[in-house]
């Protein structure tokens, strides 16, 4: 979306969410591109339950983005925010 992407990887039953973007963006569309990967990956893997992605320290406009989806921050190392999809 823009000159903002989103990768996901899947590894069993959940997807792992990396994205990029090149302007600061706001946090309304940044929620509209990971709900559109979730979206695609949940109808393309039906079986995901759950869905991680990691944010810069600071990064308060994704962090905002990622709090509106549902994502909840996590005490994993790796991955700090963590969503678990009821479908």
């Amino acid at each position: 979306m823009g000159d903002a992407w989103c990768d996901v990887e899947v590894d069993g039953d959940r997807a792992v969410l990396v994205h990029d973007r090149q302007e600061e963006g706001t946090a309304d569309a940044l929620a509209a591109l990971m709900s559109l990967a979730l979206r695609r990956v949940t109808t393309e893997s039906p079986g995901i339950r759950a869905a991680e992605t990691c944010l810069a320290p600071g990064d308060d406009t994704f962090e905002t983005a990622l709090l509106s989806l549902g994502f909840a921050p996590t005490t994993r190392r790796s991955v700090e925010y963590h969503l678990t999809l009821d479908i």
